[in-house]
């Protein structure tokens, strides 16, 4: 589920099923608007409403999951990507009472799978683990960043000449 504010003359919130917020998403896509996808799982649409005067409405809609995503490490994505790649094979199966995200030959250890689940990274689809919307904007934005606050290596500032002239 996500919560939806849509902002224009006035503020109107609710919530979204994730099939209700990919069909937003897709048509916003379609029709040119400006999507940012957030680490955290949410996205803002930004777009100009044109009307037939001079005042054009600036309007967004900002689409928040309920289970933010945090922790989104090297680890937690290689899981991801492994049960991306699965596809239908990424299975829900309990093993010694644990349940546990099972790949076809591979497994993703029980506690890292009560993990994934408990955070909103996959979701149970009928005995079927899947990543959860949240989940993939976040990989999707993670892939993008657009800026880092990480230092860049190898950089240093360029040398001040000390000497004075002659």
């Amino acid at each position: 589920m996500f919560l939806f504010t849509l902002t224009q003359d006035f503020v109107r919130q609710g919530t979204a099923t994730e099939s209700h917020a990919i069909t937003l998403l897709r048509r916003a896509v379609r029709r040119g608007y400006d999507v940012e996808a957030a680490t955290d799982g949410s996205v803002a649409v930004n777009w100009t409403y044109r009307r037939f005067h001079p005042h054009d409405e600036p309007r967004s809609l900002t689409l928040t999951p309920q289970i933010l995503i945090r922790g989104l490490t090297e680890t937690t994505r290689q899981d991801l990507e492994l049960i991306q790649a699965a596809g239908d094979r990424a299975r829900f199966e309990t093993q010694s009472g644990r349940q546990v995200v099972t790949l076809g030959f591979h497994r993703i250890p029980p506690a890292a799978s009560v993990r994934l689940n408990e955070r909103g990274f996959i979701t149970d689809d009928h005995g079927r683990a899947r990543l959860t919307l949240p989940a993939l904007i976040a990989m999707h934005a993670q892939d993008h960043r657009t800026h880092t606050t990480a230092p860049r290596v190898g950089y240093a500032p360029a040398r001040q000449d000390t000497q004075a002239p002659a």
